[in-house]
């Protein structure tokens, strides 16, 4: 999994293996040490809700929910280079899954 952000918008990229472990119910997890004291972790998990994007500053968490017919939808349909766009309003920043044709995670 990938991660990046950029003018207000924040993007993650996961591998097709991931995408279908999404679909399966697995958590995609991982996380950056920005010094000693801070951890950013991010994850991206499946919801039969609505997507959503949220952040929890107890935890230094990012998390992505995106509803898994969504992913299901975008994986039949040979993944778009936009990718799902989450919903978010002004105060969040717009997020985006995109699904990897070419990368094989190792």
């Amino acid at each position: 999994m990938y991660i990046r952000i950029q003018d207000n918008q924040i993007r993650f990229r996961v591998s097709q293996d991931e995408a279908k472990s999404l679909i399966d119910g697995y958590l995609c997890s991982d996380s950056i040490k920005l010094n000693d004291k801070f951890l950013l972790t991010y994850q991206i998990k499946s919801t039969s809700n609505e997507s959503y994007l949220q952040y929890n500053e107890d935890s230094h968490q990012i998390i992505l929910s995106v509803n898994k017919t969504e992913i299901i939808e975008e994986i039949s349909a040979r993944p778009s280079k936009q990718g799902i766009k989450i919903n978010s309003n002004s105060e969040v920043p717009a997020a985006f899954l995109e699904i990897d044709l070419k990368k094989v995670r190792k």
